[in-house]
């Protein structure tokens, strides 16, 4: 009778809790002798309940603290078979940049003072030229990982010569070799840049230098310096030699006959006046003041590369005179079938 009074005194959710006999813990509720029970699902009592869910929390937690406590212990003795630097470097989880350091499944990251600095992967820092990353950090991800990707190149593609080339992490430009997900580098090279990346490069220099080569050649003077370089190359690539003559040392040998052609004795415009190569510069003819003759334009374009006297003899203005002067300003002996009686 009591209990009864006691009950209806006593406030509590009637829809969710029902008062039932004492549980075998002995929690009673409210001095009824009774312990309260849930209606819904088990009809546990309610403090044995609390009680079962508190030590499964403590459980678990110290289960997930046992398991840390393990994956650190096995990635420090992974750290050290590696050969990894652990007082600057630990391996942490593969982010959303997938690169694994040496097919360890774990990423290479790097110690810092701050949460977001020991966060960095090294991959990540070195690709995107990060400029919080140290040069020794830099130097050691590309020892340490261009080994390791040269071996995995020989073993996977025995078909490319790793002496030279070799698959490595993808390029900041994405260049993707033969959808591997990985980019040709080259191996004997600083950093190791990417093929693809190497080439337009150089595509681009190419481009610049020839635009920047038309527009010297339309400046002033731009004329004569393009044409003064191309002589010397060709003279020393056929081997001869070049003096390097200026432009005025190129207008006084102009005027050696004052202003005439050395070979037909026209005197044509100054514009059309020009020097010819005796010897041809492609036959081994040097670049110097003992190889040149002023020459009207209709002459040079006539002779070309052709050989001085086979060309000389068959044309209408050919004279043993003509060609004994010729000798002469050169400073070479006439020959004895040349000489003038």
């Amino acid at each position: 009778m009591m209990n009864k009074i006691l009950i209806k005194n006593m406030e509590f959710e009637q829809e969710l809790y029902k008062i039932g006999s004492l549980c075998f813990r002995g929690h009673e509720w409210g001095s009824t002798g009774l312990s309260l029970r849930a209606k819904k699902g088990s009809s546990d009592c309610v403090e044995c309940r609390k009680f079962r869910t508190k030590k499964s929390k403590s459980l678990a937690l110290a289960e997930k603290r046992v398991l840390a406590l393990e994956r650190k212990q096995a990635l420090e003795s992974l750290e050290i078979s590696l050969g990894i630097d652990r007082t600057r470097y630990y391996l942490g989880s593969i982010g959303v940049c997938g690169h694994e350091w040496m097919n360890s499944g774990y990423t290479l990251r790097r110690k810092g003072d701050a949460p977001r600095k020991g966060a960095t992967c090294i991959v990540c820092a070195c690709i995107q030229n990060s400029s919080p990353l140290l040069e020794a950090d830099r130097l050691y991800w590309f020892v340490r990982s261009k080994d390791q990707l040269i071996q995995d190149t020989c073993r996977e593609f025995p078909e490319l010569n790793t002496d030279f080339v070799f698959l490595g992490n993808i390029c900041r430009n994405g260049h993707v070799w033969n959808e591997t997900g990985r980019s040709l580098r080259y191996t004997h090279r600083a950093n190791s840049p990417c093929v693809s990346c190497s080439e337009d490069l150089n595509e681009r220099n190419r481009d610049s230098k020839r635009e920047r080569a038309r527009e010297r050649y339309w400046m002033p003077g731009g004329k004569e310096s393009y044409y003064r370089s191309a002589y010397r190359r060709l003279a020393l690539k056929n081997g001869g030699s070049s003096s390097g003559l200026n432009k005025s040392q190129r207008e006084l040998l102009k005027m050696i006959l004052k202003g005439a052609c050395a070979y037909c004795r026209n005197i044509p415009l100054p514009e059309e006046l020009e020097l010819d190569h005796v010897i041809p510069l492609s036959q081994g003819g040097d670049d110097t003041p003992e190889n040149l003759l002023p020459c009207c334009l209709s002459c040079n374009r006539s002779k070309k590369d052709k050989d001085f006297l086979s060309w000389y003899t068959i044309q209408p203005f050919y004279s043993k005179a003509g060609i004994s002067e010729i000798f002469q300003i050169l400073g070479i002996p006439v020959p004895e079938q040349f000489w003038v009686s």
